[in-house]
């Protein structure tokens, strides 16, 4: 037996409610919410696939039920001018859902100002930073950790905060410098600490669109759910750059006053036969195979999942800022603002480069992209290439034979994304 279940003949007359006149829509919801009121509080959109099959018809109808609510409701909203009644389902519209996902020093802080310099975007800065604090505090064991960015992930795409995500804001600057839309919140209310949940949810839903930049999911599969979902129309930016660059990047940003080492020397990278070489918690290896796990998750992911999957190359982007920027935002279905279009004039031709801490985003983007052939040796690019090579092929990414291809930076090294 399924628990709070809900007979055909009323799902039945709740949607033909719905379709037949919006101005009952209030008394549908209320009807529905009346009956499953239980179930909505432990609603999950993963579920066991050993349930019955019943059960399965019963979850499936109800999750229909929920897409048909929150769409009536919204049209009702516009409609009545906003005089509509809450009725207890968050009012985020689910297809403006949008989340960053790479790793360090992949170029993710530069693409995601792209969305944070956009005033109609409320843009969250490494929320699930939060995660690995609740492990440190046994508050879950690490082997949950995917399991709670998921979960974390379908609450904020909600408007719905955790009441440990909202204590930490304030004492991680980071969330809030890095976040126009945090600082503009933060002095509406004079200071971060007097924001409240309910604050927070009332701002959140002011906005058309959320972006979310996040390093702290490890595997596609823990979001799989949510790009699944018949109601989410929810998307990732699943971002790459080429790995020669990533160990350049790492190297001058880890070992600043040990520029002078090999990649080897360091860990960041190593010969594939050698077992001595101790590597660095940030080594290429690990981002290559990260990376290579998420592709394999993408090409086996259903047709509706793979669909909301963009596969974002940082090496193509800066060579034309603006031209992808309008290309993300209209797979998006949102609109560039001048901001962001000032945003990319003010910061991707400039010759200063200014740090802030490892966030650096003012800069000539071209000569960015290609610093690392200048400032890796032949043997480090080799040792790169050994280790990435199946992903940088399958990313179109050149390989480099000789020095003379190394030093020619006219010559490009990508080839078109064979992904489709």
């Amino acid at each position: 037996m399924c628990k709070d279940s809900i007979s055909n003949g009323t799902f039945r007359s709740i949607h033909k409610s719905i379709r037949s006149d919006g101005v009952n829509l209030q008394k549908a919801c209320a009807v529905f919410l009346s009956l499953s009121r239980h179930r909505f509080q432990h609603y999950s959109l993963e579920q066991s696939l050993d349930e019955p099959l019943s059960c399965r018809r019963e979850r499936l109808c109800i999750e229909s039920l929920v897409c048909i609510i929150r769409k009536y409701h919204v049209l009702a909203r516009h409609r009545d001018g906003g005089a509509a009644a809450t009725i207890g389902l968050s009012d985020v519209d689910a297809s403006k859902a949008r989340t960053l996902r790479r790793q360090a020093r992949t170029g993710s802080t530069f693409i995601g100002e792209l969305f944070n310099q956009n005033p109609n975007v409320f843009y969250l800065f490494e929320p699930l930073r939060v995660v690995p604090d609740m492990v440190k505090m046994d508050a879950i064991p690490e082997t949950y950790s995917g399991d709670m960015s998921a979960e974390l992930l379908n609450s904020f795409y909600h408007c719905d905060f955790l009441t440990y995500y909202v204590y930490h804001i304030p004492r991680w600057y980071l969330a809030v410098c890095e976040s126009n839309a945090m600082q503009k919140i933060c002095k509406r209310y004079k200071r971060c600490t007097n924001v409240s949940i309910s604050d927070l949810k009332e701002e959140c839903l002011k906005y058309e669109v959320m972006v979310i930049k996040s390093i702290r999911v490890e595997d596609l599969n823990y979001l799989m759910p949510m790009l699944q979902h018949e109601c989410f129309d929810f998307k990732v930016v699943l971002l790459a750059r080429d790995p020669r660059a990533v160990a350049s990047s790492r190297k001058y940003f880890k070992f600043r006053n040990r520029t002078n080492k090999t990649l080897n020397e360091l860990g960041i990278a190593k010969p594939l036969n050698d077992t001595t070489t101790r590597l660095h918690p940030e080594n290429v290896h690990d981002y290559c195979k990260w990376l290579g796990r998420n592709l394999a998750v993408l090409r086996n992911a259903p047709s509706r999942a793979r669909r909301r999957i963009v596969v974002l190359r940082y090496d193509h982007v800066v060579a034309n800022v603006t031209q992808k920027a309008l290309e993300l935002y209209k797979i998006f279905g949102s609109r560039v603002t001048e901001n962001v279009l000032k945003w990319i004039a003010d910061n991707t031709h400039s010759e200063e480069h200014v740090e802030r801490g490892s966030m650096a985003t003012k800069r000539n983007s071209t000569s960015t992209a290609l610093a690392w052939r200048s400032d890796l040796s032949m043997d480090d690019v080799k040792l790169v290439q050994s280790a990435c090579n199946d992903v940088m092929q399958t990313l179109g990414y050149k390989l480099i034979k000789r020095e003379s291809e190394l030093i020619n930076t006219s010559a490009s090294l990508l080839n078109p994304l064979p992904l489709k």
